[in-house]
């Protein structure tokens, strides 16, 4: 069964769930759940962002776009939190700890 088999019920769902206490709705998905069929409908209550393949029909028309009908989006570069520091250097000592395993081994 796919990923996104029944994501429009639930979606709805959590859409008149939350639509009456928040300011702004924001839905956000890969490209599973871009559900076309259901967009036109959600634009209507709510923000969404889905990723999209990149297929031929898509880049064609992206491609007839006049030159200010977008902009290339400029990502925040990245950061380093105290957490994804901790994460590397526990990798890092998990790699150590191998090789010296490694060492160990033909000692025996």
């Amino acid at each position: 069964m796919p990923s996104h088999s029944g994501a429009v019920e639930w979606i709805d769902k959590a859409i008149a769930l939350v639509k009456p206490h928040a300011k702004r709705v924001c839905l956000r998905g890969d490209t599973d759940f871009s559900l076309t069929g259901t967009f036109d409908r959600w634009s209507e209550q709510v923000d969404f962002v889905f990723g999209m393949d990149a297929r031929s029909g898509l880049i064609k028309r992206a491609g007839e776009l006049p030159e200010g009908a977008w902009e290339e989006l400029n990502r925040k570069p990245k950061y380093q939190t105290a957490k994804k520091t901790l994460r590397q250097e526990k990798i890092l000592l998990k790699s150590e700890i191998k090789m010296i395993s490694a060492l160990v081994k033909p000692l025996r």
